[in-house]
């Protein structure tokens, strides 16, 4: 029983030191817009969708390249 709680208590030591296990909340971002001006964002739903728009545009690079030519299949 002692061995148990110390143990628990090591551990909490450790994830406290090395910070595993904390969750921290982001208060502020930045991205860059369309025409190169930096935008600050501030909420949670402005960088959730500054998020997601990038991603979109990063995974549709390559929607209009042509598939590889016959010899390389």
């Amino acid at each position: 029983m002692k061995r148990e709680r110390r143990a628990v208590k090591l551990g909490h030591g450790c994830k406290r030191i090395t910070g595993k296990g904390a969750t921290h909340v982001i208060f502020k971002a930045e991205c860059t817009s369309p025409d190169g001006a930096i935008l600050g964002l501030h909420t949670q739903d402005e960088i959730v969708a500054a998020m997601g728009a990038s991603n979109l545009s990063r995974q549709q690079q390559s929607l209009g390249t042509p598939s590889m030519p016959p010899p390389l299949h």
